[in-house]
């Protein structure tokens, strides 16, 4: 089984893929996806999304799984980070991944 994992962020994201091999655990890919932040919000959200859906048709995971937010220093970023963990789990959707 080839699993990704998300660690969203507007400025930056993060994503790995392990796959299980002979009942051991090895890392396939890990890498991070820097926005640029000259560019608008909306352009930073496709930018992160194109990213995201080019590693998951070059990987092909299984499954793809997105980390949760569990706190949030204040409001305007914890609805930029809300906007950038949609836009991860519509790339796994897009792309046919549970």
């Amino acid at each position: 089984m080839r699993v990704m994992g998300i660690d969203p962020g507007s400025n930056c994201t993060g994503c790995g893929v392990i796959e299980e091999i002979n009942n051991e655990l090895k890392v396939i890919y890990w890498g991070s996806i820097k926005s640029k932040a000259r560019q608008s919000f909306p352009q930073r959200l496709k930018f992160i999304y194109d990213e995201l859906v080019a590693i998951i048709q070059n990987f092909n995971p299984d499954e793809v799984a997105v980390e949760d937010m569990f706190f949030a220093t204040n409001v305007k970023s914890a609805l930029k980070l809300g906007q950038t963990r949609g836009i991860a789990i519509l790339s796994a959707v897009n792309e046919g991944k549970p």
